[in-house]
């Protein structure tokens, strides 16, 4: 793990300051270079430096109730996203639960995570119209007036904060509890003479926090296109037959279930009709192989380098599209790469999640765990059926159709040989247009500014390319930081020119 540096002896006075604790991970060194590091209590309020949640407890939980409280659990941050996930909050019976105002979030706040997924941290901000309330692991940081809270913000995302922390806390529990020790991390911070790096860290921070806040409201916009168009449509409830058995020729209740046939029904009574995926120009394809013989040595990294492909895991498409890690993949040998009006769809594990490929201006690549929805004939392609199969697809998996028609155990599969029951609707031009402007607007960001409206003015797929963008800087930039290496603006602009 970078950042973390083992000790060759351990003093017998580190031990007793330790209060006699002997487990091993609590003694590993973890520091950088940069030797302007402050301490993240020095950040904080002095009376005040955090405020922690409370725990309302079971009891206060409301199922199919809705009320002007939500809850914000620990699950709701995590390593990958950098805003607070609010669809896995739930309501709150507020008769039964007491609080004080300071543990409600307000847009604005960082909170961090003290128990269980210690150092995990993330962003609030919401639009909407609800009272959110802080759980028991997890703290708000109170900032001095002066602090940069989106550089703090990609400081605490960053590899040396958690590894701090983690070696601070102690291990062997069920549920760790690193309690107020955050305070005594270490916040890396430039030189004076290189004090504008903090401000391009900040817009790079916006760009990435407002850009996902903007994926989210893009997915709700698509799935409700779709409702609008499918819940309109009656059909009948119908039984299964054995002959419907023997012609499908799978037992699986879930293909069956009155979700599926009903479905699949009103996409056969569409108005307008309907199309197979051949009859749309696809056909279908594994990924391809990531083995040392097919690509001879290779390396994976986080850094961007202009000669190495980006690497998609389609486990890591995100419920809303984007692509949650940055991976860059160098090989000996040639690497196949997606090209546009490619379509990667996850066949195994978390089956359903889609990426459509807009334009050829990323190598993408992925392994043999995706599937690739690709033309038969690449000389009549139309990026708006791309962009129909795509967000299609993810609307089934939305609706946990994708759940029900997958085999197969631990998230089960969707092999190529099933592709042949699913249909896709012909929707109107408007539509189709509708959807491919959501997804894939053509509209650019520069990575180094912010301006929230022109964030809005971005589809799903300069979404992912700008936050893509945006979190390799942001990583080599903290890199540079901590090694006390940091290079001129130009250096950095030129990394841009290579990468866009």
């Amino acid at each position: 793990m970078e950042d973390v540096l083992i000790p060759v002896e351990i003093k017998m006075s580190d031990i007793i300051s330790k209060k006699y604790n002997i487990s091993p991970t609590n003694y590993k060194k973890v520091d950088v270079k940069a030797p302007n590091k402050v301490k993240l209590s020095s950040l904080l309020n002095t009376q005040n430096p955090f405020t922690r949640g409370t725990e309302p407890g079971s009891s206060a939980y409301l199922k199919d109730i809705e009320s002007n409280f939500k809850f914000v659990r620990n699950s709701c941050v995590d390593k990958l996203n950098n805003i607070v996930q609010l669809q896995r909050t739930f309501f709150l019976n507020e008769v039964a639960i007491s609080y004080n105002e300071e543990q409600l979030l307000k847009n604005g706040d960082i909170v961090v995570s003290t128990d269980a997924n210690i150092g995990d941290s993330a962003f609030f901000n919401t639009e909407e119209d609800y009272k959110f309330l802080l759980s028991s692991g997890m703290v708000k940081l109170n900032l001095k007036e002066n602090i940069n809270k989106f550089y703090l913000l990609a400081m605490l995302k960053d590899s040396y904060f958690n590894s701090q922390l983690d070696s601070m806390t102690p291990k062997g529990s069920t549920i760790r509890h690193s309690g107020s020790r955050l305070l005594e991390c270490k916040i890396p911070y430039p030189n004076e003479s290189n004090s504008w790096v903090i401000q391009v860290i900040e817009n790079l921070m916006k760009n990435i926090l407002y850009a996902e806040k903007h994926a989210q409201k893009i997915q709700v916009e698509i799935i409700s296109i779709f409702d609008k168009e499918l819940n309109t449509l009656s059909v009948e409830e119908t039984s299964t037959k054995v002959s419907d058995m023997l012609s499908a020729k799978r037992i699986d209740a879930g293909f069956y279930s009155k979700e599926v046939r009903q479905f699949f029904k009103k996409i056969e009574n569409y108005p307008s009709g309907n199309k197979s995926l051949t009859e749309l120009g696809y056909k279908t394809k594994r990924g391809p192989s990531l083995q040392k013989r097919d690509l001879g040595r290779s390396i994976k990294t986080e850094m961007f380098n202009p000669t190495y492909s980006l690497l998609i895991y389609p486990s890591d498409i995100s419920d809303f599209g984007i692509i949650d890690k940055t991976v860059f993949l160098g090989a000996a040998g040639k690497v196949w790469f997606l090209e546009k009006n490619d379509i990667l769809f996850s066949a195994e594990g978390n089956v359903g999640k889609t990426f459509a490929i807009c334009d050829n201006s990323l190598r993408f690549t992925t392994n043999i765990h995706g599937i690739i929805i690709t033309p038969i004939d690449k000389s009549v392609v139309d990026i708006k059926k791309a962009i129909l199969i795509c967000t299609f697809l993810n609307y089934m998996k939305k609706k946990g159709l994708m759940d029900k028609l997958s085999v197969g155990g631990q998230g089960g599969s969707f092999a190529v040989q099933y592709w042949d029951i699913l249909k896709f609707p012909n929707m109107s031009e408007d539509i189709t247009q509708k959807l491919k402007d959501l997804y894939f607007s053509e509209h650019q960001i520069h990575p180094f500014e912010f301006a929230e409206e022109e964030i809005t003015k971005l589809g799903v797929y300069e979404i992912n390319k700008l936050r893509t963008l945006c979190s390799s800087l942001l990583k080599m930039m903290i890199n540079d930081i901590k090694s006390d290496n940091v290079q001129d603006k130009d250096y950095y602009l030129n990394q841009l020119e290579q990468f866009a």
